[in-house]
């Protein structure tokens, strides 16, 4: 089985995904986390105060994704399920995706979409206050400017899937994700 756990900059993916790896006992692997950071180093924190560092932004965030989805190629070749975590905010990484996962007939692909019903700038505000760049998180997504720019380019999640509100209680959205991938 894959898992992907989609959504908005700061709706939950990451925090989802790991108490969903730690559940079931399924591997997960998180764009920025487990690709981005390590192979590319920290992301510059504001790639959009120049075209070149938009550019190079653009070009790392492709490079991951094509890192992540031959991740994804490897553990459905070898038959072992997985979770992944990134925004698949534009169609092409999730026809990318789903051309990965028509390789694999016998696999199951269940995508999960969090999105929290609040996200108005005093919510953006707390949730960008949790997060230290460099230390707890490796995304250019740093401020409301930014988490706006993000979400309002985000294209619809063509593949079925499940929404989650992750303004929820915590273990509501487990819950409610668990009862849909089992």
């Amino acid at each position: 089985m894959l898992v992907v756990v989609c959504g908005w900059p700061m709706a939950g993916k990451s925090t989802v995904a790991r108490e969903l790896s730690r559940k079931l006992g399924i591997h997960h692997v998180d764009i920025d986390d487990n690709i981005r950071f390590p192979i590319f180093g920290t992301p510059h924190p504001h790639p959009n105060s120049s075209p070149e560092l938009m550019q190079k932004d653009r070009e790392e965030i492709a490079s991951s994704y094509e890192l992540l989805m031959n991740a994804v190629d490897v553990y459905l070749r070898l038959s072992r399920s997985l979770i992944i975590t990134a925004t698949f905010s534009r169609k092409i990484g999730q026809e990318k995706l789903k051309a990965v996962c028509d390789r694999y007939p016998n696999s199951e692909l269940k995508v999960v979409q969090c999105l929290p019903k609040n996200d108005d700038d005093e919510e953006i505000q707390k949730r960008l206050s949790d997060r230290v760049f460099g230390k707890n998180c490796f995304s250019s997504v740093n401020s409301s400017e930014r988490y706006n720019e993000v979400k309002n380019r985000f294209e619809p999640i063509l593949l079925p899937h499940l929404k989650i509100d992750t303004t929820k209680p915590f273990a509501f959205c487990i819950k409610e994700a668990l009862e849909y991938l089992v």
